[in-house]
Order: C-alpha cells, then structure tokens, then sequence
C-alpha cells in the first residue's frame, strides 16, 4: 500500500503561504533570539500567532470545539514538515508535533468520551495503530486512563477485554529463546565428556 501525502489546491495554498511566513518571519528570529528575553520574545510572536489565527492555521491539532482546525493527520504532517524547519515555528502556530500524539490539552480537560473519540479517530482513519499513552500526573492520570477511557475503547471495540497468552511474549506471539547460560553449560558439558 502507498501513503498520498498529496492534499487539496486550498489547502496547498496554505502550505506556501506557511513555507513563506516560517522563512521570512520566523527564521530571522532565529539570529536574535539568544540575545532577547522571553517577554520580548513573546511580544514578537503576537503579531504573528495574530497572523497564523487570521489564515486559520492556529491550533491545527486540535478540533474545533475546542477551538482549533480539526486537521487530519496528513495535513498535519504536511505542516509539521514545514514548521520542523524552526524550533521556534511551532509556537508561532500553536502547534507542535507531539500535541497531536499526546493532546495535552485532552489530557488535562477533556471528558473520557472526547479523548476516546480522538484515540477511536486517529484508529479507524488508519493515522494511528497504536498508543503509547503519557498522563501529565503519574499514577493517578493513568489510573483515570484505565478506570474511565479503557472501558469505553474496550465498549467500541478498539480494545482488547483480556489476552490469549500468559506472558507479553506469547500475546507478541514471539518463540522463547534458549537460555544462553544453559546453551554454555550444555557445551561445557560436552566437551569435558568428550
């Protein structure tokens, strides 16, 4: 199966203008940043995030009852190539690549419903064939994952109810290896009764 990363003529539009904005706005910043505050820093980006906002790239990742664009994953990926060309690019769009793997913002205020509706989303659209999961509180974010979210994705059936084998080697369906100790023990043997 081949991936088309290829998009809409609209949406390539935003693209180039998003190619353009990151080389001729964000990149000089670049040359100045390590001799600025971050309260300078910030009034700079201002304009720009005003920018990003106006074309309607603010917050792509997010969906947009809460506020973002609701893109796909390819879309996303085509921006986070362009955005990838400047640590400071992700800021400027509100938008940094691991807020649509991990959707902090989901994490932190969403229902169980809304994060197992993203999780069942990114599935079913074939963005994603699995999850590693990383709560912003330990143990109890992961405590509320598996006590409210789980059952929801085990209802839709996105996630497994128990397992075939004993040990995660079985459920991978790996072979057990010989015990390298017993292999050495086993020559050793060998060659002193030889």
């Amino acid at each position: 199966m081949a991936w088309d990363f290829s998009t809409e003529p609209e949406f390539q539009e935003k693209l180039d203008w998003m190619r353009r904005f990151v080389r001729e706005e964000i990149w000089p910043l670049e040359t100045i940043v390590d001799d600025i505050t971050q309260e300078q820093l910030d009034r700079l980006y201002a304009p720009l995030q005003e920018e990003v906002k106006r074309r309607g790239l603010w917050a792509a990742h997010l969906p947009p009852d809460l506020g973002g664009q609701g893109f796909g994953q390819v879309k996303l990926g085509l921006m986070h190539e362009i955005l990838g060309t400047s640590a400071l690019a992700p800021n400027a769009f509100g938008n940094q690549a691991p807020d649509s793997g991990n959707s902090e913002i989901l994490a932190m205020a969403g229902t169980p419903e809304q994060i197992a509706d993203v999780i069942e989303d990114w599935f079913r659209s074939r963005a994603a064939d699995g999850f590693n999961i990383m709560p912003p509180i330990l143990p109890t974010g992961l405590t509320d994952f598996v006590d409210q979210v789980v059952p929801i994705l085990q209802q839709r059936g996105l996630f497994r109810t128990e397992y075939e084998g004993k040990t995660l080697r079985e459920n991978l369906g790996l072979e057990r290896p010989a015990n390298g100790f017993a292999l050495k023990r086993e020559a050793a043997v060998r060659e002193s009764a030889a």
